[in-house]
């Protein structure tokens, strides 16, 4: 997501104050709606006794917010904010960086969401995890550097909070990476489903399972991160695939298209682990893997750090299924 402009962000400033003032004058012409605020206003003429039940809901303004979240997502997916190429040197790519933060304070901003985990890899020092290629174009090159050291040292200098993204299951986004040899898809092969083509860590292997909480929680310990972030931290989206084929015999012979769902490849898990459960619907054991992930990750990041918090950007879905 880009950075808000200075302009853009003045508009936004400019509507907000007016938005204000039509809410201050609602709350005089309205003021008897409930939870509106805490600032009473006693009627002109009123008797001095006039009781406290009576002026309760009366109020001048609407409540004040304490805090507003105005962030950006700061991202070498999809060739995205940083850095602006693989294979520039730590220094550089430090530099730019900070030129990122820099224009964040500048607009406004008041938090960052540095994605740190997008597919079994890292943008920080772990023995957990293979450095990320898009810092050196090749995966599990170690440079020396900590870019998630520099986001939290130089973000909370000009006041920003930094929230720490991950992708906990992907696995990989192409196979134009090689892997490198402490990578997830060569150490736990077996964990990992190939679907399209992408590769994904199976949710409902436990083992799985804990080994990414694990990544999280050595984030969440070593380095003062003010949040926890999750994306795609669910099972794959549904691909399909389109086959052509001919029917039928002379003039009534014609081409019929025939699309089928991908299978995820976790029919294996799902016997060892869903049916011993006794779960019977396959789906709903799905949604008990990533619920119970949410909640573990939830309880550990807070037993570790009770003031870290825990995010999640799902993707609205208009309707079930």
């Amino acid at each position: 997501m880009p950075l808000r402009s200075p302009l853009a962000s003045h508009q936004f400033r400019q509507a907000r104050s007016r938005s204000r003032a039509l809410a201050a004058a609602a709350g005089l012409l309205f003021g008897s709606a409930r939870g509106a605020g805490t600032q009473r206003v006693i009627p002109q003429g009123a008797p001095r006794d006039m009781s406290r039940v009576a002026l309760r809901d009366s109020t001048v303004f609407p409540p004040i917010i304490l805090r507003e979240f105005r962030g950006a997502w700061l991202s070498p997916a999809a060739d995205g904010d940083w850095p602006s190429r693989a294979g520039l040197s730590a220094e550089q790519q430090q530099r730019e960086l900070i030129a990122l933060l820099d224009r964040a304070r500048g607009i406004g901003l008041n938090a960052i969401i540095f994605h740190v985990r997008l597919s079994g890899d890292a943008l920080y020092q772990t023995p957990l995890a293979p450095w990320s290629a898009k810092l050196t174009g090749r995966q599990g090159v170690n440079r020396g550097d900590d870019p998630l050291a520099v986001v939290v040292r130089e973000a909370h200098a000009r006041g920003l909070q930094v929230h720490a993204w991950f992708n906990p299951f992907r696995a990989s986004l192409d196979g134009g990476i090689r892997a490198a040899r402490n990578h997830v898809t060569r150490v736990h092969h077996e964990w990992v489903r190939r679907y399209g083509r992408q590769q994904w860590i199976d949710p409902g292997i436990p083992a799985a399972r804990e080994a990414i909480l694990a990544t999280i929680i050595d984030v969440v310990q070593r380095y003062d991160i003010d949040a926890v972030h999750l994306d795609d931290f669910f099972y794959p989206y549904r691909e399909t695939r389109t086959h052509y084929r001919r029917v039928g015999r002379g003039r009534h012979r014609h081409t019929i298209r025939i699309v089928r769902e991908l299978d995820f490849g976790d029919r294996a898990s799902w016997i060892k682990y869903g049916r011993r459960q006794r779960w019977t619907n396959r789906d709903d054991w799905r949604r008990h893997n990533i619920d119970d992930f949410v909640a573990t990750l939830y309880q550990r990041v807070h037993v570790a750090k009770p003031w870290v918090s825990v995010g999640i950007s799902p993707f609205g879905i208009w309707r079930p299924g």
